[in-house]
């Protein structure tokens, strides 16, 4: 059983609530992560049902200290966003690189499971659009994913599990490449990298789980849990602690809907038997028919671990013993030191669907009794209901470290001179259909070669060049209580295509009175593929857009 200490040196301070975008649907999320921020450069990017928003993290403390009283009420709906990009489905995972350089975007598009890679200097000049780095169709068979995380020493590996058991390890630059695989006997259902990046560990289907290096063979495997006995559990999420501890996640294979994860300490020393501390449910979730999943963060300098799960509202804390530092303690907060998220406009319970820890605040915080508190970590969560709801963590142990440190200034665009393929001059895209128009331009500028490779000659289906590009940018000043509720009108391919031949230039007329586009310079071949009445465009070698300037387009 979990040892337990009533703890008054920790506590969450609530900010007010962000209102970001419209309640999300039921059952779209599944098992993603759609909060992740850059402490690095100070932004925080939000997944909606439309799209992503990306918001100054130091504007959410600025308007919060608009409104000294009644933060716990308090919904802020103008807060300034950076930028909003709308996306053609709703993204299901959202996930910065260990270096904060490369934001992976994943979402499910007629069963094609799809990951876009962003630059980080895409989101530098406010007005402009988000590059697309490059893209990958990871599956197109209708599988899901399960769980993904970026190498923290190598921050170009990306690690991959998917609903089938299989699992697969990326290498991301200006193209992506499969290192390694595994197939889907391996039965994986979770993953994390060690602290050093150096192995994998890989929760699976029997509730055991093993380790492997970064060629993805096998090093050590870990034990079923004892304390689960004589029930069957399936591990649905895991964290790599340190060399020998993990803390897993566990839901029965024979569970009803009602059913909720435990969580299970494990000790695997290098010489000894395994042994296990059975914390149970740590967020006494309560949400039926919602995915099972874990959040979770580790602040390694204080030694404590942040949980939410995707059925409860509250997250759960544990930390280390002060005096004896194998013992790992459930704190319990004192009542208003706590990290819930509201009930909704209906009185309603709302569940996170995203979490992120930002470590860039430069507020000094002023406490009830007039006393203050210097810059100190922020937690985020995202609801169900699409509130941003902010917390200040505070730790008043004289041996806490301070872990805050000023932003960066965002990096200068990339050089558009390494941008496309040679021969690809710019296009025009032309809306006719009203009697007021409004135009905007891409650049596409000069490479040497096509962005996006296969890496694999295997027949499977796993990990293909994405087709097409995900997103329609919407530059808006817009508050972000309003920004992906009133989106800017997406491209719609109506049921015929015409494209001049062999010509230097050409168009592609989208329906009988929607719009056209002309492209100049072309002189690649283009090839039409259709897959019912939905047509995708893919040039014959692959191309980027980089720097592409867009204007709202307006209709009468």
């Amino acid at each position: 059983m979990a040892v337990e200490r009533d703890v008054k040196e920790f506590r969450f301070q609530q900010l007010c609530k962000v209102k970001i975008s419209d309640k999300w649907p039921e059952q779209t999320t599944g098992r993603g992560q759609l909060l992740t921020c850059s402490s690095k450069y100070g932004l925080t990017f939000v997944g909606g049902p439309s799209g992503f928003t990306v918001l100054k993290t130091a504007d959410i403390s600025h308007k919060d200290g608009q409104h000294p009283k009644d933060k716990s009420t308090v919904v802020i709906t103008d807060c300034p966003v950076w930028m909003n990009v709308n996306t053609a489905q709703p993204p299901i995972s959202l996930a910065l690189s260990s270096d904060d350089q490369i934001l992976l975007l994943v979402m499910i598009s007629n069963d094609n499971l799809v990951a876009f890679f962003y630059t980080i200097d895409s989101f530098t000049q406010q007005g402009s659009a988000p590059v697309v780095r490059t893209s990958y169709q990871i599956d197109n068979q209708g599988l899901r994913l399960l769980d993904s995380a970026w190498n923290p020493a190598l921050p170009h590996l990306l690690a991959l599990c998917l609903s089938d058991g299989s699992l697969a390890l990326l290498s991301v630059t200006d193209k992506v490449v499969v290192m390694a695989r595994l197939p889907p006997s391996t039965q994986a259902t979770c993953l994390c990298w060690s602290p050093k990046g150096k192995q994998l560990v890989v929760g699976k289907l029997d509730g055991t789980f093993s380790q492997y290096d970064q060629t993805l063979t096998e090093k050590k495997r870990g034990p079923y849990p004892n304390c689960l006995e004589p029930q069957r559990f399936k591990m649905i999420d895991i964290l790599w602690e340190s060399t020998y501890m993990f803390i897993g996640t566990f839901l029965s294979l024979d569970s009803e809907s009602s059913e909720q994860p435990c969580a299970v300490l494990i000790n695997t020393p290098k010489d000894g038997a395994a042994s296990f501390v059975n914390l149970e449910d740590l967020c006494y979730g309560a949400g039926e028919d919602i995915p099972r999943k874990f959040f979770k963060t580790i602040i390694a300098k204080w030694e404590i671990i942040l949980f939410a799960s995707a059925s409860s509202s509250s997250i759960a804390v544990i930390g280390r013993n002060l005096e004896n530092k194998t013992v790992w303690e459930k704190w319990n907060l004192d009542d208003n030191g706590r990290a819930e998220l509201p009930l909704d406009e209906e009185y309603a319970d709302t569940f996170p669907v995203g979490m992120a820890v930002d470590y860039s605040s430069q507020t000094t915080l002023t406490l009830d009794d007039k006393s203050s508190y210097p810059p100190c970590p922020m937690l985020l969560l995202l609801s169900s209901d699409g509130v941003l709801v902010p917390f200040y963590m505070m730790y008043t142990i004289a041996s806490a470290a301070c872990l805050t440190v000023p932003p960066e200034p965002l990096p200068g665009p990339t050089t558009p001179a390494q941008g496309s393929v040679a021969g690809i001059g710019t296009a025009e895209l032309r809306f006719d259909g009203g009697s007021s128009q409004s135009s905007s331009t891409a650049r596409m500028p000069q490479q040497s070669e096509p962005p996006i490779s296969t890496a694999t000659t295997q027949k499977s289906s796993l990990f293909k060049p994405a087709s097409s590009t995900p997103a329609t940018y919407n530059p808006s000043n817009q508050p972000a209580g309003s920004a992906l509720a009133n989106p800017v009108p997406s491209f719609s391919f109506g049921p015929s295509f015409s494209f001049g031949t062999n010509q230097p230039t050409g168009s592609i007329t989208f329906g009988q009175s929607g719009p056209s586009m002309a492209f100049t310079g072309v002189t690649q071949g283009i090839k039409i593929l259709s897959f019912g009445r939905s047509h995708c465009i893919q040039r014959s070698i692959e191309v980027i857009l980089t720097h592409c300037t867009c204007t709202e387009l307006k209709s009468e």
